[in-house]
C-alpha cells in the first residue's frame, strides 16, 4: 500500500527543492540568463546553457529559414572567391583589397548565424561556412607575404646546364664561372 503524504511534507520537500536551486543557481529564469553572465563559486565565468534539438524551441520554419541564410553566406564566400579567382586569372591582379574588412563582415555574418544553431544539419552548414572562410584568409595571408619562390627542378636543371663544362664524352662542373 502506498502512503499518502501530508500537506507539511510535499511543502517542505519543496523548500528544500526551492533551497537547492538557489544554491546551484538553477532557479533563474532564462530571461535572466541570457541577460547576467553566470559566476561560479571561484569567480570564473560560467559558459551560457542553451536547450538544443528538440528542446530549444526551434520550429522547422525556423530552421529552414536558418539553413537557407547559411546557404545564401556560403554563395556569397564563393562568389568572392570566384571573382577574385577570376581577376587574378585575366592578370587584374587581386580583386579584393585584403584590408578591406570583408573577411571580417564574413566571419561576423557566420557568428550571427552561429547563435542560432541548435541542431547537426545546420551546424555541418556553419562548419562548411567556417572552413571556406578560412580557405580564404588562408589565400589573402599567401597573397600578402612577399616572398621569392623558386622551382628547385628548374633551378637545378639551369645550374647544371650553365655550370657544366664537357670534355670529351665526361661534363664536369665548372665552380670557377
Amino acid at each position: 500500500m502506498a502512503k499518502k503524504r501530508s500537506h507539511s511534507q510535499d511543502d517542505d520537500d519543496e523548500e528544500e527543492v526551492d533551497d537547492e536551486n538557489r544554491e546551484n543557481g538553477s532557479d533563474k529564469d532564462d530571461e535572466e540568463d541570457e541577460d547576467e553572465e553566470d559566476h561560479d563559486r571561484r569567480g570564473k565565468k560560467k559558459k551560457k546553457k542553451f536547450k538544443i534539438m528538440s528542446g530549444s524551441g526551434q520550429s522547422e520554419a525556423d530552421r529552414r529559414l536558418l539553413r537557407h541564410r547559411q546557404r545564401e553566406l556560403k554563395n556569397e564566400i564563393l562568389m568572392g572567391a570566384a571573382s577574385v579567382g577570376n581577376a587574378a586569372a585575366a592578370g587584374g591582379g587581386s580583386a579584393e583589397d585584403p584590408n578591406s574588412g570583408e573577411l571580417m563582415r564574413l566571419r561576423d555574418q557566420n557568428n550571427e548565424l552561429w547563435q542560432e544553431v541548435r541542431h547537426t544539419r545546420e551546424a555541418v552548414l556553419d562548419s562548411e561556412n567556417v572552413d571556406m572562410i578560412v580557405n580564404k584568409a588562408a589565400r589573402e595571408a599567401d597573397k600578402m607575404v612577399q616572398v621569392p619562390r623558386y622551382d628547385a627542378i628548374r633551378l637545378a636543371q639551369n645550374l647544371a646546364t650553365k655550370g657544366s663544362v664537357r670534355t670529351g664524352a665526361s661534363s664536369q662542373f665548372n665552380w670557377h664561372g
